[in-house]
């Protein structure tokens, strides 16, 4: 039996999850030298030191266990975001010739 719930609705029952994000070029490209880190949930690119201040974690002494510190709180560079999230990258430009790199997961 077929059920119609809302009428001239598209729906499906997938559960899929889609996201974009906008960033500068510039700060995208930071991201990708891995100057900076990304925590997604928050929707912000941080310099590693700061993710670590933010997060009250630890001092100077913690430098060889950084990267891993930042994983496990959900800091991501652009490599990790990729494996996790999966790889999609655009880069447009807007009216005023700004560099915007479109990116998420779908």
């Amino acid at each position: 039996m077929k059920r119609k719930i809302r009428k001239s609705v598209f729906e499906t029952n997938s559960s899929s999850t889609h996201s974009l994000i906008l960033a500068d070029v510039a700060i995208f490209n930071e991201w990708k030298a891995g100057d900076l880190c990304f925590r997604p949930f928050e929707e912000r690119f941080y310099a590693k030191r700061d993710a670590i201040s933010h997060l009250n974690l630890c001092g100077e002494e913690c430098e060889e266990e950084l990267d891993d510190l930042l994983r496990e709180n959900d800091f991501f560079s652009r490599e990790e975001y990729a494996q996790r999230y999966g790889d999609f990258e655009e880069l447009y430009k807007t009216p005023w010739n700004d560099g915007v790199v479109v990116f998420g997961y779908h």
